[in-house]
Parts: C-alpha cells; structure tokens; sequence
C-alpha cells in the first residue's frame, strides 16, 4: 500500500496521530510529520505498522490476534485471563524463540530447573 493512500485513508476515517500513536509503537510526532506532509519518506517499517493498524487491527478478544506492542504491552496483558495468555504463548512460542530477551528468560528457566533437579 502507498504512503498516500494510507495518508488518505487515516483522514477518511478521522484518525488522529494521537489515537495511532496509543495503539501502536510509533511517536504521535512521528505519525504528525507523516499526516502533515513533513515526513515524504518514512522507513518500511513504519507504513507497514500504519497498514498494519488500519486494516488488521487486533481483536483483543482473541488471543492469536493479539497485536501487542512496547508501547501498549502492560495494559492489554492486564486484561487477559491467564488461560488467554498461555495460549497466545503456547501459539505463538516459535515466534517469540526470536527475541533475544525472551530466549534468554526460557534458557534461564530451563538452567534453573536443571538446577534444582540435581539436589
């Protein structure tokens, strides 16, 4: 999708840099700059989250729909139920084996246990 045409549709549906901003890992002066013609050539990424967010916006209330971003991470994993969170790691697991961070908590926990096992 073009740039100019995500511009167009984010004022077709009288979208607000603020309201993209809450939703996704962008900056609202970011998005301002994007809106207002200041940014002619934003980076993939950035169109490819703005695409992302108008027309697959999440359905929180399904857990393999979970579009979760630094930004918003700990106030929708506050409201998801345990069961729904297990889920979304059991189904999401290979994908998140991709973060260095969250590789590094599993191994840990992995050692841990090996650990505690030998006594």
């Amino acid at each position: 999708m073009s740039l100019k045409s995500i511009i167009k549709e984010i004022k077709e549906r009288g979208l607000t840099a603020y309201e993209i901003a809450k939703e996704t890992p962008l900056t609202e002066a970011g998005i301002n700059k994007i809106l207002n013609g200041n940014s002619k050539n934003p980076h993939k990424g950035t169109i490819e989250i703005l695409e992302k967010y108008l027309f697959h916006k999440p359905n929180m209330q399904d857990p393999n729909d979970l579009y979760l971003t630094n930004k918003n991470i700990a106030e929708k994993l506050r409201d998801i139920t345990t069961p729904e969170l297990l889920h979304m790691l059991i189904v999401r697991f290979d994908e998140l084996m991709d973060y260095p961070t969250f590789k590094i908590l599993i191994e840990r926990e992995v050692l841990k246990k090996q650990v505690e096992n030998q006594h």
